[in-house]
């Protein structure tokens, strides 16, 4: 049975907040006069603001807010919804124990070649060579100019260019830099069908001829 004011011969319902007399519609009975009181509502569920109590969300037991931790994000009452101990225990069930990570932690020689491979370290070591390798990147006037002497248009299909990306005729991974001839604006769908391909490559695997437009 749904707890709320019961509605009277005339159509009206007194909020269960502040007691203001407001027409409830046939179809659903009204509990509240405005959204500020059922925020009201909604905040007393987990706050007693009289006795400086909260409900926790992970144990459901209610606690002073000094067994709470600052939420970093605006709340109600500047708390986080978790009390200090269960946001102790999720933290290490999520990410382990700080003996576990000390465990796990291997330095980067002690990890063979596969794992190297794998490592999201070595994944970002690699990728910041690359960028290097590639040099500095043209401004943004360099491909303005770029833009106007294709006419706007990709290099490959010829569309007119909403959205552009910044493709390699030679990708970095096989040697390109980031001179501004060897580089041309293409439609994003163009630049994710040609991968790490070569400009020439990209070309040859298209099963028609393509009109290049520089």
């Amino acid at each position: 049975m749904t707890r709320g004011p019961k509605k009277r011969p005339d159509g009206f319902v007194a909020c269960i907040i502040c007691g203001t007399a407001v027409y409830s519609y046939p179809s659903r009975l009204r509990k509240f006069c405005s959204p500020k009181c059922y925020a009201v509502a909604k905040l007393a569920r987990n706050h007693d603001t009289e006795r400086e109590l909260k409900k926790c969300g992970r144990c459901k037991q209610w606690k002073p807010y000094e067994a709470f931790v600052k939420a970093a994000r605006a709340t109600p009452i500047g708390l986080h919804s978790y009390c200090k101990v269960c946001s102790s225990t999720w933290f290490h069930e999520s990410r382990g124990t700080p003996e576990e990570k000390r465990k796990a932690y291997r330095p980067a020689y002690t990890l063979t070649d596969e794992e190297k491979r794998t490592s999201k370290r070595e994944w970002n070591r690699r990728q910041h060579q690359a960028r290097r390798a590639g040099g500095p990147r043209p401004g943004k006037f360099d491909l303005g100019r770029l833009l106007c002497a294709q006419d706007a248009r990709c290099t490959y299909c010829g569309v007119l260019l909403e959205t552009y990306h910044v493709d390699h005729k030679t990708p970095i991974s096989k040697g390109g830099t980031n001179e501004i001839g060897n580089l041309h604006l293409t439609c994003p769908r163009c630049n994710m069908r040609k991968g790490a391909m070569t400009h020439d490559e990209f070309l040859a695997s298209k099963r028609r001829p393509v009109r290049t437009w520089i």
